[in-house]
């Protein structure tokens, strides 16, 4: 039939086309470039024929022949977008960057009111690492297209990715003054207060954003980011969730949703996330990181480590697939396999203070207090004054009994970092056991009477008040230090503990603790407090949240255990429950809500 319609084509290329694409079906590539050159024998000025033989000329790889047929187009047709667009990806291909570059700038200079040529020659230049001349290249497309905001949203999204946000946001301000409404421009500001770590501002443009475009995934995925740095996991999890919903590839999307679901301790849910993503990425080392830790927090411990395993396989120079290789070693009693991995993450960073932790810890838990002191110190000789490094000191003197040590590490690391609330807790855990309060309490009136705006003091004082049990003298120290600054942490933190624990009032705890948490969001003890809080005001999932980052950060205290244990119990996950305050009574049986911990374990029972 195609045949009949050729001999009859009467100077009508159609039939040739037709007949090279059925060529082309059936895997005849000769015969397709055959029949295209037909087609150009009948109609010299077609581009149609030219530009498909360009195409199969390129793909047979046979880069010169698709430049001509490209060329000999261009003489036809000058200046036409499709046939330099084509012409400039063939050149790109080839390595030709020099005539790729001259071809994306004749599409600028041909068509200046186009927006497109502008997008593809700035993409070239960032390609070709030229970050300078493709932010040009989008500004000067933008003056001559001042309605054209996806040119400044491009411009911008360069710079914030180039960590240049105050330079972006020049741009994002100046789409928003003209129109107030474009939901991208919005969503790249929602970017910039979360990079500069303003998250309820970010929260708020972002909405705006969704609002004006509820289908774009990326503005309901940054708003995911913005809620999990705030520590609202939960809301997270929707924002993620959405976001996937939309967009079904969105993989770093489901990255943090199976992130979200770890931190809000529901690892078979994060477990179920991340064999997604490894279907598609097996050697995914922040996917096979989630994985793993699901696994562990499931007592999956050989499929974690082989998860571990794999991060370091694929990123050897990431120290956390060492780090949690360790981790899973220590949970099988493994000491000796479990500090060599601690030690190899240390050896690529030897600032990372968690694997360090674990080490110390390790050495803590086979009673090799001194191998734990002797590794502390050559850290302490490498970077002298770090408090992270004393006050961990502090707690490998006080694990040893050697309670002077321990006290002045501690003061140490506080005078280093007087914002530091776990110093001045563990200072008073030691005061507390060499039963020294009353001079201490001496030493710290005498330096206030000196100076009465030494925070470190007030909070020292308030947790040796508290140990001896004289919670109104706490609690006012607590409240001297808070008039002097509202928002200091320690202060904060530990009012609202002597709140929720008196029976004072539950909500300015909470207020409090939140306050604490803004200012430390990272600190394990303050998200122990707004944990429990939440859990006497019946707020499971989000005590859950919070008890879960605390006791990851502090996977060897009881009380933390047994909170969590508790939050367990009363949301009615009574496998978790079990495995927390089974873990807390293990660790220790004389700790604060000890005998609550073993009540309600036989109860699960």
């Amino acid at each position: 039939v195609t045949d009949e319609a050729l001999k009859a084509h009467g100077g009508d290329i159609r039939p040739y086309m037709t007949a090279a694409a059925i060529h082309i079906a059936g895997g005849d590539v000769d015969k397709a470039v055959a029949t295209y050159k037909k087609a150009i024998s009948v109609k010299e000025d077609a581009i149609e024929p030219r530009m498909a033989l360009a195409g199969l000329y390129f793909k047979r790889a046979r880069p010169e022949d698709a430049v001509r047929e490209l060329e000999r187009a261009l003489e036809i047709r000058p200046n036409d977008a499709e046939i330099l667009t084509a012409l400039a990806s063939v050149h790109v291909l080839n390595k030709d960057f020099d005539k790729a570059e001259g071809a994306f700038k004749a599409i600028t200079a041909s068509r200046p009111e186009g927006v497109k040529g502008y997008l593809m020659l700035a993409e070239f230049y960032l390609s070709r690492g030229r970050g300078g001349e493709a932010a040009d290249t989008l500004q000067s497309g933008f003056e001559k297209n001042p309605e054209a905001y996806v040119l400044k949203n491009r411009l911008a999204e360069i710079l914030i990715n180039e960590n240049k946000e105050d330079e972006a946001l020049v741009h994002i301000d100046e789409v928003l003054k003209k129109n107030p409404h474009e939901h991208y421009a919005l969503y790249l500001k929602g970017m910039v207060l979360i990079k500069e770590k303003k998250f309820s501002e970010a929260m708020k443009v972002l909405g705006a954003s969704i609002q004006e475009e509820q289908g774009f995934a990326g503005s309901h995925y940054q708003m995911g980011l913005a809620h999990m740095a705030s520590g609202s996991k939960t809301l997270a999890k929707s924002d993620f969730a959405e976001a996937i919903k939309l967009a079904p590839g969105f993989d770093e999307a489901r990255i943090m949703l199976a992130a979200a679901y770890l931190g809000t301790g529901d690892p078979k849910a994060a477990l179920d996330e991340a064999g997604k993503l490894l279907e598609k990425h097996p050697a995914h080392a922040g996917v096979n990181l989630i994985a793993g830790e699901a696994r562990l927090k499931l007592n999956k411990v050989d499929e974690a480590a082989r998860n571990f395993r794999a991060v370091i396989k694929s990123s050897p120079k990431d120290p956390r697939g060492y780090m949690m290789l360790g981790v899973a070693h220590r949970m099988k009693g493994e000491a000796a396999p479990a500090i060599e991995q601690f030690e190899k993450a240390l050896s690529i960073n030897p600032d990372f203070a968690q694997a360090l932790s674990l080490v110390v810890a390790t050495y803590a838990s086979n009673k090799e207090h001194d191998k734990a002191v002797a590794r502390v110190a050559r850290e302490i000789k490498r970077v002298p004054g770090s408090f992270v490094l004393h006050h961990l000191m502090g707690n490998v003197y006080a694990a040893a009994g050697k309670l002077d040590k321990a006290e002045g590490e501690f003061k140490r690391a506080i005078e280093l970092n007087s914002g530091n609330l776990a110093s001045y807790l563990d200072l008073g855990s030691v005061y507390m056991a060499s039963g020294s309060l009353d001079e201490a309490v001496k030493q710290y009136e005498e330096v206030l009477s000196r100076k009465p705006d030494v925070l470190s003091a007030y909070i020292v004082l308030g947790v040796i008040y508290e140990r001896k049990g004289r919670m109104k003298e706490a609690e006012a120290a607590y409240k001297k230090a808070l008039e002097i600054n509202p928002k200091f942490v320690p202060a904060a933190n530990n009012l609202a503990w002597i709140y929720s624990e008196t029976g004072g009032n539950i909500d300015s705890a909470l207020m409090l603790a939140e306050t604490a948490k803004s200012g430390a969001p990272d600190d394990p003890s303050v998200s122990d407090t707004l944990g429990w809080i939440y859990y006497k005001k019946n707020v499971y999932l989000k005590a859950i949240t919070l008890l879960t980052e605390s006791a990851d950060r502090l996977p060897d205290n009881p009380v933390v255990r047994y909170h969590l244990g508790m939050a367990y119990y009363r949301k009615g996950d009574m496998e978790m429950a079990k495995k927390e305050l089974g873990t807390a009574l293990k660790l220790s049986k004389k700790f604060p809500g000890a005998a609550e911990a073993e009540e309600t374990l036989k109860s699960i029972k």
